[in-house]
């Protein structure tokens, strides 16, 4: 069985953006199945979290008024 690809470090998506991390920091993050590092995942602190709240505040403003139909079937 082949193993999935990875990139080398994910960011934050926020916003319907990838996002760096304020701090500049990257984590390993470990498979389960060996105990390495496959990827870097972004490591999260304050801004981004008020980051991705505002983007959340922003998006209910009209996902709110989406119908649940179309929702779904995204």
């Amino acid at each position: 069985m082949a193993r999935p690809k990875f990139k080398e470090k994910y960011e934050h998506f926020i916003g319907s953006e990838w996002v760096a991390p304020s701090s500049g920091e990257y984590f390993d993050n470990i498979s389960p199945i060996d105990g390495k590092p496959f990827t870097k995942a972004a490591r999260s602190n304050a801004k981004d979290i008020d980051k991705a709240i505002d983007a959340a505040h922003e998006a209910f403003k009209t996902w709110s008024k989406t119908g649940a139909a179309y929702r779904s079937n995204l």
